[in-house]
């Protein structure tokens, strides 16, 4: 393999590694961030390093709220230094990241078990407990553990891969052969799947997944997740205390070959391939992932252990011991599926091999979808749906995780939850927030799931009856399917576009729940409700180039006037709702009308509207850059930069110029100000380590801005009513709007 060939490989290898951790602990992400210049140029400086090399999420581009560092490592002459290295990552991240850095997560790339091994026992000693402690004091997260994940690639090299020992008289096959046993006979097996059963033992598995590493699991991909039921704990004891009743206690391993020249051709083995070319496996364990890797880290960790003795008895219990481990046996399915040659008429093997991965891991960990898939809500409306479907309406259907939800018409929660936030103008929240936010839930009486964002699972959908419900869905519902067709539409047609123009480009990567918002609330004229909406998706799709290119054009025009410094144009931008106010209040909405109202299919009729009254439609979640406080000559001009900022400034100028007692401030204004800092250390409420602190006439008040900029305004008016703030006293300005936006 080419030099060249073997670093696009190994890049493109390692970003999809850290794409399955990301699916793995619900962190959504649209943009093929990988495929970045600056992403690439991290990953590679990982792959290449001699010894160790640090990097992180965030010039990784990657958006999540949990931030990750990632470790690059061979070999380490300092363990310290190592270990202060880390620190230091996280310190830079957090200098560079506006706002608190949440949980951290860090990933380590080895290149063999016994580097493995180091670093976790680096990791949990005295001198790695105390680079996590200061860890915590940088993030603020002081009731956080760093969360680890291990990742294997073993260096390429020229290799045969195979079981050895096997005694061929006990294995069984299926089809079962018509003659002798394991024979082959050509009238039973044909081109298609073949399956295997077998005894082996576990340590062969284990030195396999040592020599290929975590590309041993690209079928089953599980890498990331958190052990569940302790199960990886009882796989260490029973192969310390038990060994020989391992077979027993464990449901067994499936590997699935796609090798097309695999055959049992061998006495007493079994090659499974002929490794060639990194990252090109045609054999993947598909089910028993966890038994591997909880096996692996027990074995090597005993070899480690071995190493570092430096008592000849205690070298011989350590001995007696792994020897007895090795003793360990597990059942073993082999499935054969050859490959389907390139070229061919279809993927049918491709397809097979998917689907019983699938199958084989249904036992998967329940996740907050699989919950709120199962609350009152959901079934009331999954119901609804059904019925009005088996009507003959065209309703879109809801799925649960796992099922296909590829068809026009299936959409599952996930999916649902996002669209239905852009269809409310929040588009940034479809695309930054995290499945586990938008789902987010608490459990009321009899057992119920309340879901706690009643913008996305609306209440009056719960207490409709029956003859109200169509109404009410309408409602609060009725662009949820046009706003799922234009966004996957959006994702096809997206990697077709090419602008010369650097922030048209950075539009068409990031702005897929913006377009979509957009287009849904022309359709609407940007009403609250959608009871006179019509999904016109025939005509968007007859035009949709048009549209995205268009869209991609005026976005980026208005971005001059909207931010001062033009290095702010980046992916972030499309993370939040602000710039999505701005663009529905000042853009010319009558090209994208005449586009879609020029189609003959429009039959005349004029579909975009836009909205009725731009001016009265100003959303108030402009971010706030100046505020006035005061009135006459004691009026106070004072430039923020945040909307956060001018919260805190509002509140010390009230605290200083108005009566009140601090009883009836913290009886109101409890939940997001406080003067006992241990009680807001001890609860969440808005604080949440972003909590900012005021001296007001000799004592320390801390004030909780983690609140969105709606909630904001409501938190300054009750302060204000609750001291007697006279009206006309406080405003609050948006460069993007030249009236204020808030003003008491």
């Amino acid at each position: 393999m080419s030099v060249i060939r073997m670093k696009t490989k190994k890049i493109e290898a390692y970003g999809e590694y850290i794409r399955n951790i990301l699916i793995n602990r619900d962190i959504d992400c649209d943009e093929q961030w990988w495929e970045g210049l600056e992403s690439s140029s991290e990953i590679e400086s990982l792959i290449n390093t001699e010894t160790y090399k640090i990097s992180n999420s965030l010039k990784m581009k990657i958006e999540s709220e949990e931030k990750f560092i990632f470790l690059g490592f061979k070999q380490c002459v300092d363990r310290e230094r190592l270990l202060k290295e880390i620190g230091d990552e996280v310190k830079h991240m957090a200098d560079g990241y506006d706002g608190g850095l949440g949980s951290i997560h860090l990933v380590c790339f080895v290149t063999n078990m016994r580097n493995r091994i180091f670093l976790e026992k680096l990791i949990c000693s005295e001198e790695g407990q105390k680079m996590k402690r200061r860890v915590r004091t940088i993030t603020g997260n002081k009731r956080d553990r760093i969360n680890c994940t291990y990742i294997l690639d073993h260096e390429f090299k020229k290799q045969d891969i195979k079981l050895v020992n096997l005694k061929r008289y006990e294995l069984i096959q299926m089809p079962a052969p018509r003659s002798h046993i394991n024979w082959e006979g050509n009238e039973t097996f044909k081109a298609g799947r073949k399956g295997y059963v077998m005894t082996v033992d576990l340590y062969q598995l284990v030195e396999i997944y040592n020599k290929v590493g975590d590309r041993l699991f690209d079928r089953n991909v599980r890498y990331g997740l958190n052990e569940q039921l302790g199960v990886d704990q009882a796989i260490k004891d029973t192969l310390e205390n038990n060994p020989e009743q391992f077979w027993f206690k464990n449901n067994g391993v499936t590997i699935m070959v796609e090798w097309r020249d695999f055959k049992l051709d061998r006495v007493g083995e079994i090659l499974l391939e002929s490794l060639n070319e990194y990252g090109n496996l045609q054999f993947s364990v598909i089910n028993g992932a966890q038994t591997i890797t909880a096996a692996a880290e027990y074995f090597y960790g005993q070899e480690y252990e071995l190493e570092e003795c430096r008592l000849e008895a205690e070298k011989k219990k350590i001995r007696d011991r792994i020897n007895g481990s090795k003793g360990a046996q597990v059942l073993l399915r082999i499935i054969h599926i050859p490959r389907e040659e390139e070229g061919g008429a279809q993927d049918g093997s491709s397809k097979e091999v998917s689907e019983i991965s699938v199958a084989l891991n249904r036992q998967k960990p329940i996740k907050s979808e699989d919950i709120a898939f199962a609350s009152p809500f959901v079934e009331k409306m999954a119901g609804y749906l059904e019925r009005e479907q088996r009507a003959g309406r065209k309703y879109f259907k809801l799925v649960k995780r796992g099922e296909d939800s590829r068809f026009e018409h299936s959409i599952d929660l996930v999916e649902f939850a996002r669209a239905q936030k852009a269809c409310a103008g929040e588009p940034g929240d479809a695309r930054s927030k995290g499945t586990n936010t938008l789902l987010s839930f608490e459990s009321g009486l009899n057992a119920d799931y309340h879901f706690k964002d009643t913008g996305i699972f609306a209440e009056e959908w719960m207490n409709a009856d029956p003859s109200e419900e169509p109404l009410v869905f309408q409602k609060y519902y009725g662009a949820v399917s046009f706003a799922v067709k234009t966004s996957r539409l959006y994702e096809k047609l997206r990697p077709d576009f090419y602008f010369p123009d650097f922030k048209q480009q950075v539009v068409i990567q990031n702005g897929k729940w913006y377009f979509t918002s957009y287009l849904t609330g022309l359709f609407n004229s940007f009403h609250t409700d959608f009871l006179e909406f019509q999904d016109r998706f025939d005509l968007v799709n007859l035009c949709m180039t048009e549209l995205m290119e268009l869209f991609a054009k005026r976005v980026a025009e208005l971005s001059g006037d909207y931010l001062e410094d033009e290095y702010e144009f980046n992916s972030n931008l499309f993370k939040k709702n602000e710039f999505f106010n701005y663009i529905v209040n000042e853009m010319d909405w009558t090209e994208f009308g005449d586009l879609v109202n020029d189609l003959p299919e429009s039959g005349g009729n004029l579909l975009f509207t836009g909205p009725e009254d731009q001016s009265a439609n100003r959303i108030l979640a402009l971010k706030v850059n100046r505020i006035e406080l005061g009135t006459g000559e004691d009026e106070q001009d004072i430039s923020v930069d945040s909307t956060a900022e001018a919260m805190v400034k509002t509140t010390e100028y009230i605290l200083t110029n108005y009566h009140y007692t601090n009883a009836e401030i913290i009886a109101w204004c409890g939940g997001w100000l406080g003067d006992d800092r241990a009680e807001i250390d001890f609860t969440a409420g808005y604080f949440r380590g972003r909590e900012k602190k005021i001296m007001v006439n000799g004592k320390e008040y801390w004030i909780g801005t983690s609140s969105n900029s709606k909630r904001k305004y409501d938190q300054i008016e009750e302060l204000c009513m609750v001291v007697g703030v006279k009206h006309g006293t406080i405003r609050w300005y948006s460069k993007s709007v030249k009236k204020p936006i808030f003003e008491w």
